[in-house]
C-alpha cells in the first residue's frame, strides 16, 4: 500500500520534492475524502444520538451521561501524549526507511501505554475502594445520588473503553505517521455504522445510563481493534516484541510527549473539566442547553479535524525534506478553508442557535440568545487556534503549545469559577471566549511566525 520513497539525499532536489508533494497529495486527498465519509457518517450518528438519548434517558440523566461520558478525554492524559509523539518519532524513521527503529518505537510505545495501564487499574481500584456515594454526588451534583448504581454501571463500562483504546491507539498513531490517515477515518466511519445499528436494533432497551453507554462505546472498541489488527497483518515488521523495547527510545518518547500531553491536558480543563465544572456548579437539568450546544460545536469542529488530522504528518514530512514552499501553501489554505466555515457556522450558531438545540434535542431545552451569540464568537476562536496548534505541531515547535494552551485551560477554570455563580452557563462561556481570545490566539500565531520565518514569507507558497 506504501509508496516507495523519495531520497532525502537525491542528487536532483527540485525532482526529489516534485515527487514527495505528488505524494503528499495523494494522500491528503486520499485522507480528505475517507474523512469526509466518515465525517458525514458522524454526523448521522450525532443527528440520531442527541435527540435518541434525551429521549431515552430523560433531560436529567441526559445531564449525568454528559458529565460522565466527558471523562473519556482522560484517555488522551491517560496515554501521556504517546499517540502524537509516536506519529511524528515514526514518521522521520520511515523517513529514513529505517524498519528496526520503526518496530521498537511501536514496541516501546506499547510497552509504555501497557504500564500506564496498569497504573490506571490500580488507581481505579483504590478510589472505588475508599470512596463512597457521597464523593458521586459531590462531584455529579446531589441529584446524582438517585442514580448511584446506573453511575457505578457506567464508570465501570467507561474504564474498560479506556483501557482497550489506550492499548489500541499506537495503531493509530502509526497509520497517522505512514500517511494513511485514511484507514484510520474509514475505522470511525465502521463505528458509526455500528452505533447506529445498536441503537436501530436495541432502541428501547437503552433505557438506562450503562446500556447507553456500552451501546456507544463497543462500538468503537470493535472498530479500533479492527484497525490494530489489520496495520499487524499488513506491516508484521510493526508487531510488538518485549524484546525489541529500548530505554533509550522510552526515555525519547516521553520526553518528546511530554509536550503533547500538556496540549491534552489544556484541552481537558476547557472541554470537560470546565463542563463537570459547571454541573457540579449548577445541576445537571440547567447543563443539559449547554451541554447539547457544545456537543454541536464539537460536531462542527470535525471539519477542521477532517483537514489537520492528516496535514500535521504531512507538515512533518516536508520539514524533514526541507520542502519549506510546501509547508507555506499548506498553513494558507488550512486557514483559509478552515476559518472560512468557521465564521460561517458561528453567525449561524449565534443566529439559530436557540432553534437548533431544541430541534436537534426534540426537547424543548431553553438555550439564552446571548448564550448562542457567546459560543458561536468562541467556535472562531477555538478553530483559530486548532489551526495554528496543527502548524505547530507539524513544525516541532511542541513546548510552546504545550505551555500555552495549558495557561488557557487554566484560565477557563479559573475564569469559571468566578463567572459561574453569577451568570451560568453564559459564565463558562465568557470563560471559554475570553481565556481562548486573550492567550492563545495571538501567542499561538507569534510562535508560527517566528517558527517558519520571515526569510520565506516573501517567497511565496506551492500548492501542497
Amino acid at each position: 500500500m506504501s509508496e516507495p520513497l523519495v531520497p532525502k539525499d537525491s542528487h536532483d532536489a527540485e525532482h526529489g520534492h516534485k515527487m514527495r508533494r505528488i505524494f503528499r497529495r495523494k494522500r491528503l486527498q486520499v485522507a480528505f475524502t475517507t474523512s469526509a465519509i466518515s465525517k458525514v457518517l458522524g454526523l448521522m450518528l450525532q443527528v440520531v444520538v442527541v435527540p435518541a438519548t434525551v429521549h431515552l434517558l430523560g433531560v436529567e440523566r441526559f445531564g449525568l451521561y454528559t458529565m460522565l461520558i466527558s471523562g473519556l478525554v482522560w484517555i488522551d492524559l491517560a496515554r501521556a501524549g504517546i499517540g502524537p509523539g509516536l506519529t511524528r518519532m515514526l514518521a522521520v524513521a520511515w523517513n529514513d526507511d529505517n524498519e528496526p527503529t520503526q518496530r521498537a518505537l511501536f514496541s516501546s510505545a506499547l510497552f509504555l501505554l501497557s504500564a500506564a495501564c496498569i497504573l490506571l487499574v490500580c488507581a481505579g481500584v483504590v478510589v472505588a475502594l475508599f470512596s463512597g456515594d457521597s464523593a458521586i454526588q459531590h462531584a455529579l451534583g446531589p441529584e446524582a445520588g438517585k442514580y448511584v448504581v446506573e453511575i457505578h454501571g457506567t464508570l465501570l463500562i467507561i474504564a474498560i473503553f479506556l483501557l482497550c483504546q489506550i492499548i489500541t491507539s499506537p495503531a493509530e498513531s502509526a497509520r497517522s505517521a505512514y500517511q494513511e490517515e485514511y484507514i484510520n477515518n474509514l475505522s470511525g466511519g465502521i463505528s458509526s455504522l455500528l452505533a447506529i445499528l445498536a441503537l436501530a436494533v436495541l432502541g428501547a432497551r437503552l433505557d438506562t445510563i450503562p446500556a447507553f453507554a456500552a451501546a456507544m462505546l463497543g462500538s468503537l472498541v470493535i472498530a479500533k481493534l479492527m484497525n490494530f489488527g489489520l496495520l499487524l497483518r499488513v506491516k508484521p515488521t510493526l508487531r510488538p516484541r518485549f524484546r525489541s523495547v529500548r530505554l533509550s527510545l522510552v526515555r525519547g518518547l516521553l520526553h518528546g510527549s511530554l509536550a503533547f500531553w500538556l496540549v491534552q491536558l489544556g484541552t481537558t480543563m476547557m472541554h470537560a473539566i470546565s463542563t463537570a465544572q459547571l454541573g457540579s456548579m449548577t445541576s445537571p437539568t440547567s447543563l443539559a442547553s449547554y451541554a447539547v450546544l457544545f456537543r454541536l460545536l464539537q460536531l462542527l469542529s470535525t471539519f477542521a479535524l477532517m483537514i489537520s488530522t492528516p496535514l500535521w504528518p504531512a507538515i512533518t514530512d516536508a520539514v524533514v525534506r526541507q520542502d519549506h514552499e510546501w509547508i507555506l501553501g499548506a498553513r494558507r489554505k488550512l486557514l483559509l478553508s478552515v476559518m472560512g466555515f468557521a465564521v460561517v457556522a458561528s453567525i449561524i450558531i449565534a443566529v439559530f442557535g436557540e432553534r437548533l438545540i431544541s430541534f436537534w434535542s426534540g426537547e424543548p431545552l431553553e438555550a439564552e440568545r446571548l448564550l448562542c451569540i457567546v459560543m458561536g464568537i468562541y467556535f472562531s476562536v477555538w478553530m483559530w487556534n486548532h489551526c495554528h496548534t496543527v502548524l505547530l505541531y507539524g513544525l516541532g515547535r511542541l513546548w510552546p503549545v504545550g505551555l500555552t494552551v495549558v495557561a488557557e485551560g487554566s484560565a477557563v477554570l479559573l475564569l469559571g469559577a468566578i463567572l459561574v455563580p453569577r451568570f451560568g452557563n453564559l459564565g463558562m462561556a465568557l470563560s471559554l471566549s475570553i481565556a481562548g481570545t486573550c492567550i492563545s490566539a495571538w501567542i499561538l500565531p507569534m510562535f508560527c511566525r517566528q517558527s517558519i520565518g520571515p526569510r520565506l514569507e516573501h517567497k511565496g507558497a506551492a500548492h501542497p
